[in-house]
């Protein structure tokens, strides 16, 4: 239960860091709100997703598009 708690510290304290050092930073987006998120922190750059969100967003719209077709 404390893990998404220490990972957003994490990443506040790394954004900061990056933000004083002038770096770019990247980071993980796993949704458009995790996105804004990001870039509130300070991110440059956005990965948008992972090989398994594509994936799992593929297979969403297949079923869906399936389950509509009858």
């Amino acid at each position: 239960p404390a893990a998404p708690a220490k990972v957003a510290d994490l990443a506040r304290r790394i954004a900061a860091d990056a933000g004083a050092a002038g770096t770019t930073l990247m980071m993980l987006a796993t949704s458009p709100a995790d996105a804004t998120a990001m870039r509130a922190l300070g991110a440059t750059a956005m990965l948008v997703a992972s090989d398994h969100n594509f994936l799992r967003s593929a297979a969403a719209a297949a079923l869906r598009d399936y389950s509509a077709a009858g």
